[in-house]
């Protein structure tokens, strides 16, 4: 571990003499080590949710960091991080202070998400600006999956030589049919993992289809593409997740041909075996093909993109492009029908199929806040199209640009639900909602201080600063967690972090909140009535002392 600055700080009582053994003692008990660590300018939150529930995941979730600005992720001692394990839900990270974010010139950080029992996922997290930002990404969990989002497992099993033994056709299927993802495994191929090695005796494959027609969905989808030029919307027409793992619970990362055939296998995630990628065909034998259905009455001449975001990684490529009724190598994308089909290699990975949508409308939601203080979150969406927007505290308006010439519905989801329906902001680029009544003893904006304790009281957290999020809600409540950012306070006297403040909107008084801090991967959640006025005390968990001594 790399600190910027490390100080020691040796507190002494008395001048010490070479003889003054009482007053070297002295000095020795009030000898402390402080770590002096680097202010972070720019920082970001990540609510990772469950998709059905809306609750905070509460399993091990591991974040990996790629993309642009991905090699400029640091941890709370500004040491660069590929990766973070994250408790209780929350994420977050800085970057590196050689980069400045702006409009112009955000920071751009693809971050993709794994935890037992959820489908992967990746999230986009630009940042606009210095300071802290908060964002959030939604996880579907195998067993409890929204509307919209269903899912068909098989079983296949592999010979002597490793290579699968019989062909195996299956499909996921939306339940009104609209909306399909079929894999087709011929016998002999040879699934390998991450590290090169087959995959051996009973296989599970399993396809997930995401309809990105149905709302929940589409505010689910473990990926969403970027559209490539400012005056575009992306429009999503089909994703798919596909597994296939062993009886020993290692997960196929590539694809070759059995013994005695010419294969290319290609590691890290699906492609499209007979597509064109950067002008050099991708091929291999014998193929797994894949075929999407999507949802009618959406296709039109536009250009669309086959995209894919790789298992290992997280790493994202554009495999074909077609315009109208043309054909990129063999993969076919066929506008009468709306089906794309090709060839397929590597599980574990995200597939989708775009449209990149001619778009030149700004939009602008106006609300009224009813009583209700801080930041405001939302979403514009339709069939495939999804534009998620921020109003700040003390605004009461924002702007979404490059929106289609379409209806869409507008949906406040923070800090109370509200929506108004088939908007055409072609028509009327101004929507307008109008916010339930907030309670009538709330208090909208207040700021709360705290304390922060060691588990041992003789021990102090012995840092210059920390960088945390802290995220609150009322207890046994339902609605979605507010992010704020906690300010630490430094005491020179104790050489010691000794607490701090934040600002929370919204609080009702006598009610129990759930709050929780984050810092560096490690949790701290207290449980508390509201008060005006009350100190709250944060104590560090043993298993988080790290920062103690």
């Amino acid at each position: 571990m790399t600190f910027r600055r490390m100080a020691m700080c040796a507190l002494l009582v008395a001048m010490v003499s070479a003889c003054d053994f009482s007053a070297l003692s002295d000095a020795a008990d009030d000898f402390v080590v402080l770590i002096g660590l680097e202010p972070i300018n720019t920082y970001a939150t990540v609510q990772i949710t469950d998709a059905a529930s809306g609750e905070l995941v509460d399993a091990d979730v591991t974040a990996s960091f790629t993309g642009q600005n991905g090699e400029d992720v640091i941890d709370m001692y500004s040491d660069p991080i590929q990766s973070q394990n994250v408790e209780e839900g929350i994420l977050g990270f800085g970057i590196n202070n050689g980069i400045t974010p702006s409009e112009g010139a955000p920071a751009e950080v693809q971050v993709w998400f794994r935890a037992k029992g959820y489908l992967p996922a990746s999230k986009m997290v630009r940042i606009t600006q210095e300071g802290d930002s908060d964002f959030g990404v939604k996880l579907t969990k195998k067993n409890n999956a929204p509307q919209g989002i269903n899912s068909t497992s098989a079983k296949t099993s592999t010979g002597s030589d490793n290579a699968t033994m019989q062909e195996l056709n299956i499909e996921a299927a939306s339940d009104d049919q609209e909306s399909s993802t079929t894999l087709s495994i011929p016998a002999g191929l040879v699934f390998k993992d991450a590290d090169g090695n087959d995959l051996q005796g009973e296989l599970n494959v399993e396809v997930v289809n995401f309809d990105p027609g149905t709302t929940e969905s589409l505010s689910a989808l473990p990926y969403y593409p970027e559209a490539e030029n400012a005056n575009e919307t992306s429009r999503v027409l089909a994703m798919a997740v596909m597994e296939v793992t062993d009886a020993s619970g290692r997960q196929a990362a590539s694809i070759g041909g059995g013994a005695g055939t010419s294969s290319k296998a290609q590691s890290g995630g699906a492609y499209f075996g007979t597509c064109t990628q950067n002008n050099s065909p991708i091929s291999f034998t014998p193929p797994a093909s894949i075929a999407f259905n999507v949802f009618a009455g959406t296709f039109n001449p536009n250009e669309s993109v086959i995209f894919t975001v790789s298992g290992v990684g997280g790493l994202g490529a554009t495999l074909a492009k077609s315009v109208g009724q043309s054909i990129v190598g063999e993969c076919t994308i066929n506008p009468q029908t709306g089906v794309i089909s090709g060839y397929f290699s590597g599980t574990g990975s995200i597939l989708g199929f775009h449209q990149n949508v001619t778009s030149t409308t700004t939009a602008t939601i106006n609300i009224n806040r009813n009583g209700w203080a801080g930041p405001v979150k939302g979403k514009v969406y339709n069939n495939g199209i999804l534009k998620e927007f921020n109003i700040a505290a003390g605004s009461n308006s924002t702007q979404i640009n490059s929106l289609a010439a379409e209806s869409f519905t507008v949906e406040i989801t923070e800090p109370v639900f509200a929506k108004i329906e088939n908007h055409s902001f072609a028509n009327n680029p101004t929507a307008e909602i109008f916010l339930l009544s907030a309670p009538s003893n709330m208090v909208d904006e207040t700021t709360m201080n705290f304390t922060l304790a060691c588990p041992d009281n003789s021990q102090k957290v012995r840092i210059t600063n920390l960088k945390a999020s802290l995220n609150y809600r009322k207890t046994g409540a339902n609605g979605p967690w507010r992010t704020t950012s906690p300010t630490f306070i430094f005491s020179e006297e104790e050489k010691a972090l000794t607490g701090g403040s934040f600002l929370a909107y919204n609080m009702e008084p006598n009610q129990e909140y759930t709050f929780t801090t984050t810092y560096d991967g490690k949790a701290i959640k207290i449980h508390e009535v509201f008060e005006t006025n009350k100190v709250y005390n944060f104590e560090i968990p043993a298993s988080s002392a790290d920062i103690c001594d």
